[in-house]
Order: C-alpha cells, then sequence, then structure tokens
C-alpha cells in the first residue's frame, strides 16, 4: 500500500511539473489584455476592480521575472498565482512522495499487527 500511496503522489508532483510548464509557456505566448481578462476573471467575485487586477498583474509579472532571472524553476508570480487560483493546483514538495509512502505503508503494518497481536476471544 506504501508503494501505492508513493505513486499517487509522484504523479500529483509531475502533473503539477507538466501543469507548471505550459502555464509558463501560456504566459510568455500570451498578450497582456488575455493575462488581465483572465486574472480578472479570478478575482472579480472577490471585489477587485479591473484597475487593481492591472497593478497585480504587474506585480506578480515583476515578480516571475525576478526569480527567472535568477534561474529559479518557480516562483510565486504569476505563472504560480494561475496555477493556484485558476487551475487550483498547488505545488507538491518532493519529500511529500516519500512521506506519503512511509504513512500508508506504517499505517497498513500497524492495522494489521493488532489483530495478530490482540485476537479475539470468545
Amino acid at each position: 500500500m506504501g508503494v501505492g500511496g508513493y505513486f499517487s503522489t509522484k504523479a500529483e508532483r509531475d502533473n503539477y511539473r507538466y501543469l507548471l510548464r505550459q502555464t509558463r509557456e501560456h504566459v510568455q505566448k500570451s498578450c497582456s489584455h488575455a493575462l488581465q481578462r483572465e486574472v480578472f476573471t479570478i478575482l472579480s467575485p472577490y471585489g477587485v476592480t479591473a484597475e487593481e487586477t492591472r497593478h497585480i498583474i504587474r506585480c506578480l509579472e515583476t515578480a516571475d521575472d525576478k526569480a527567472f532571472e535568477k534561474g529559479a524553476k518557480e516562483s510565486e508570480g504569476l505563472t504560480t498565482f494561475l496555477l493556484r487560483f485558476g487551475e487550483g493546483v498547488n505545488r507538491v514538495a518532493s519529500w511529500r512522495v516519500y512521506a506519503s509512502a512511509l504513512t500508508i505503508g506504517l499505517a497498513y503494518l500497524v492495522g494489521g499487527l493488532i489483530p495478530m497481536v490482540c485476537p479475539l476471544r470468545h
């Protein structure tokens, strides 16, 4: 069962990385008006105006540019914003793959040992 937890979390992490690449390409290829409409669609239910959306996009784009200039694989800029709030996908840390496998494996081990250690008596 631990192996299943490992592969499940690994697949989730790989999906996030794929969506990150796709979203980064989308941000780089899209015109600013298309991105403004996309971000405004996400933020408008919260009462954010179009002018405020333009300011937010400038800040997020600056964060992306600074991170990618430094060679970072990911930033907390526009790309991550669109993933998190547009797609509903959060970053999956590499350590979580192993933690999931260990947690599920140990749970099944303990769950299987309990009936063997404490047998039912009639």
